[in-house]
Parts: structure tokens; sequence; C-alpha cells
């Protein structure tokens, strides 16, 4: 028995000066850490970048429906997101996971406002175009749906069902006194 118990402690003591895996054993635990910030970081970043361009192509289209620019063209609600959104969105982006929303809004809201959407108007659950006459106070929306790069980050913002990331960008305008152009009513 004190043969075992001295091979044991002889063991322990040549482990304990055995200095040779210290490297890979302290990056193991340091690394995994660290890659796991730097993927949260890009991840991050890169929400950062496209919520700009979104609301960069939200102010855009928000100057055009304002100036008339949208209400003399026609074009089909189909095609409205691929020919006055997506093209000032870098081409990465998928258009197919952009939605736009358009409408007028009352000059005095009425009810309540919440966080879903301003002045009753729900957060975008498909594409509706209806920019108005002129004079008309107008609501523009446009979001994505950012498929998320990594899971580091659960339970961090608005998501629809497939879980995707749902960056929003609203603008409320009033349309100039433009002659010219439809109106009033929506595009179909």
């Amino acid at each position: 028995m004190p043969s075992l118990f001295k091979t044991f402690a002889a063991s322990l003591r040549r482990l304990r000066r055995d200095k040779s895996a210290v490297t890979a054993v302290e990056f193991a635990i340091v690394g995994l850490p660290f890659f796991a910030l730097i993927f949260v970081l890009v991840e991050v970043s890169l929400t950062a970048f496209i919520q700009a361009n979104i609301d960069d192509a939200a102010i855009e289209l928000a100057r055009s429906v304002g100036q008339g620019k949208v209400q003399g063209r026609i074009v089909p609600a189909s095609q409205f997101k691929t020919t006055y959104v997506c093209p000032k969105l870098p081409g990465f982006i998928s258009c197919s996971l952009v939605e736009v929303i358009i409408v007028p809004i009352p000059a005095t809201p009425t009810g309540s406002r919440d966080l879903m959407g301003p002045f009753g108007i729900p957060v975008a659950v498909g594409s509706s175009i209806c920019p108005g006459a002129a004079g008309d106070y107008v609501f523009i929306q446009v979001s994505y749906a950012m498929p998320k790069i990594s899971r580091f980050l659960p339970g961090d913002g608005a998501s629809d069902a497939s879980g995707n990331r749902l960056l929003t960008s609203g603008v409320a305008i009033k349309n100039e006194p433009y002659t010219g152009g439809v109106v009033s009513g929506c595009l179909s």
C-alpha cells in the first residue's frame, strides 16, 4: 500500500513540474471567450452598418415621396422596392427580405400611440405603397429581415418568425405642395 501512495505522490510531483502544455491550456481557456467576443463585435458592427444604410434609404425615399417624384410614376407595388429602395442598399442585402410601407397619416393623430408603430400603423407585415397627395402627412417605413450570423446574442431585439433580426427605419414627412402626379390612392 505505501508503494501505491508513493507512486501516486511521485506522479503528482512530476505533473506539477511539467510545464510543456501550459501555453496550450491557457490559450484554450482564454481563446474561446476571445473568439466569441470577436464574432459578437463583427455581428454588431455589421448590424449597425446595415441599419445606417436602411436609414439612408428611408430618408432618400422620403425625399422622393415628399417632392412628388414617386406619385408621378406608374410603378407596380411589386416593383416599387426594387425601383426606389434596393438600389440605395449595399449589394449583399437581399431585396426579397426588404419590406416597404408608405401610408398617409392624419394631420392630428387620434387614439393612443404605442411602441409598435406610430399613429396605430403596424410595423411592416408586408408592402403597402400609398404615397398620398400634395400636402398630406405620410409615414414611410423600410424594414429588413437580417439573417443572424451567430447565435451569441439571444433575445437581442425584434425578430421575425424565422429568427431573422428585424431592422427598421421610419420617417414621417409632409408632402410638399407639388403639382402633377396622382391625386391620391395606392399603387397596386
